[in-house]
């Protein structure tokens, strides 16, 4: 029997969700780690936002959004990765809708609404289908197992 969390199904789509969150998780997490102009305007939004540790959480946010990041891009533990995903972008939509852009001087820049929503969607997906025959899950699964658990080789 298949580790639940490996367990994916035998299509190729899946790499679509999984493009689409990992790719702009790796990119924005990476950026928050290289730019001091984004490492100030994050650490004012989280500091706005009332996060606990405030501005000092900016390297657990930008870490956890490359762990994510990578684990969907690969497609190995792409569940855990999404899982991730989901949780930090629920955290990007709180900060989004609970900050005042002006309040601060110089504004807060903030980016639109919709990329934490499509993140969201699209890691959600991954987390109920899993990362597809295009991942690393369905290598060590042994090609792809369905999500309904039938063995595909009759093991």
């Amino acid at each position: 029997m298949t580790n639940p969390i490996l367990r994916t199904g035998t299509g190729w789509w899946p790499i679509i969700p999984r493009l689409i969150a990992g790719g702009v998780l790796t990119l924005f997490g990476a950026m928050k780690l290289v730019s001091p102009d984004l490492q100030q305007n994050v650490g004012a939004m989280l500091e706005q936002a009332s996060i606990p540790g405030g501005a000092s959480m900016l390297w657990v946010v930008a870490a956890g959004e490359i762990l994510a990041g990578v684990l969907l891009l690969s497609g190995a533990l792409a569940r855990v990765g999404a899982a991730l995903a989901v949780v930090q972008m629920l955290g990007a939509l709180y900060v989004h809708f609970t900050i005042d852009v002006n309040a601060t001087d110089p504004p807060i820049e903030l980016p639109p609404h919709f990329f934490p929503v499509v993140i969201l969607l699209a890691a959600l997906v991954v987390l109920v289908t899993g990362s597809g025959r295009l991942g690393v899950d369905a290598c060590i699964a042994g090609g792809g197992s369905s999500v309904s658990g039938s063995d595909p080789a009759g093991a």
